[in-house]
């Protein structure tokens, strides 16, 4: 848990707030429920909790797909640095192109065929390729917008 904490210090840090109390991440809102909080509290409190095990592997599905720009740059900061930091893989699930392709190492393109049906790795590679010249026209005809 410390450990968890030290994290969301750190960022907290860097990115300080207006009406902001000081200490960690969760500062500003200290006795309220979990179900109270903001969503960038509750993406924030998520990550804490997922670090408090040290895992190697950090799976985040659409992590700021509630957040607004601000807070969905702040959570990515943070999770930026627990990989930095803490040599934590994370792999992120988005639909938001933009965000894959500023803070990827590595894009994966999976493709569904029909609703209900399971998809498919359609494309792996690194993200500088997968947005600049990718190899596979299902991949290419989606980062370019011409999909469906």
């Amino acid at each position: 848990m410390q450990q968890a904490l030290r994290v969301l210090e750190q960022h907290d840090r860097g990115h300080q707030h207006k009406g902001h109390h000081g200490g960690h991440a969760l500062a500003p809102f200290p006795k309220r429920a979990y179900a109270n909080q903001q969503a960038g509290q509750q993406q924030r409190c998520a990550i804490g909790r997922a670090l408090v095990k040290n895992p190697g592997l950090l799976l985040c599905d659409e992590p700021t797909g509630a957040l607004d720009y601000k807070t969905s740059k702040e959570i990515l900061a943070l999770m930026e640095q627990v990989n930095r930091d803490y040599g934590c893989t994370i792999v992120i699930v988005t639909h938001n192109m933009q965000q894959a392709a500023r803070i990827a190492d590595y894009t994966a393109f999976f493709n569904l065929k029909a609703v209900g049906q399971p998809g498919h790795l359609e494309y792996f590679t690194d993200t500088t390729t997968m947005f600049n010249n990718p190899q596979n026209e299902e991949a290419e005809r989606y980062v370019s917008g011409r999909f469906g």
